[in-house]
């Protein structure tokens, strides 16, 4: 066991009272502090992380689905078409998906697909960026950006 001075800067050691062993022990302040004193913020180390619900996989797996075959059902009726607008049921509002100048094939999107779910996953299993996109219109509109960047669209 080792000793290690008392310091005011340690988080532990906050509020510290030094006493000589001759003055009288400020009673008052120590019961203030103990009683009223100023609760320190929680560290990163114990701060609890926001649980995604459930279906979280459930979620963007299905809304991914769902766009990537729809975009395809649209394309076999229209090949040439610039834009697709994306159904209601994932994309809360109008959401438009600016296509490729070239044809885009089934293992395309299914790569695509793929890869913005495994990033999507990593993210939010860590904490990241997408620790809070849980809703279909999150992931719907997340998918159709990450369609474009990947397209230069």
């Amino acid at each position: 066991m080792r000793f290690e001075e008392p310091s005011s800067m340690v988080r532990w050691d906050s509020p510290l009272f030094t006493i000589a062993w001759d003055e009288e022990p400020p009673y008052d302040a120590i019961w203030e502090s103990i009683t009223k004193g100023a609760k320190a913020p929680p560290t990163a180390a114990v701060k609890m992380a926001a649980k995604p619900p459930l279906n979280t996989l459930q979620v963007l797996s299905n809304t991914t689905s769902l766009i990537v075959s729809s975009l395809l059902s649209h394309l076999s009726h229209s090949p040439n078409s610039p834009t697709f607008q994306v159904p209601s049921p994932p994309a809360g509002a109008t959401l438009v998906l600016h296509l490729p100048m070239r044809s885009v094939t089934l293992p395309e999107m299914q790569r695509l697909k793929r890869q913005f779910e495994r990033v999507q996953t990593a993210a939010q299993a860590s904490g990241g960026r997408a620790a809070g996109m849980w809703k279909e219109e999150e992931v719907a509109r997340k998918f159709v950006s990450f369609l474009e960047e990947s397209w230069d669209t």
